[in-house]
């Protein structure tokens, strides 16, 4: 019976890349997007992030867990109720120009 002769080195290189065909295409499958794909969920991602910096009211004021009251203080400061009205209300005297009072 005649067998053929085999190039053991050959034979050892072409298993080893059938495995890593195999290993590729195993991670094409879990991992593989295109480019197009890819620049997609990278823009979404970004517009993402500029939407809820966009939403925070400031930087150091959401880490610490703080919320600015209508003054600009933090929570925990001097009571401040009269100046928020004297400044975001207007005056009895600016509303009444027309020499009433």
């Amino acid at each position: 019976m005649p067998s053929d002769i085999v190039n053991l080195r050959r034979a050892r290189k072409a298993r080893a890349r059938l495995s890593k065909e195999q290993e590729a295409a195993a991670n094409r499958r879990l991992h593989g997007r295109n480019k197009a794909e890819r620049l997609i969920a990278e823009s979404e991602k970004v517009r993402a992030e500029r939407l809820l910096d966009g939403a925070r009211l400031t930087t150091a004021d959401a880490d610490a867990g703080k919320v600015p009251d209508l003054e600009g203080e933090m929570n925990g400061g001097a009571d401040t109720g009269r100046a928020t009205v004297a400044r975001f209300a207007p005056s009895a005297r600016r509303r009444n120009r027309g020499g009433e009072t």
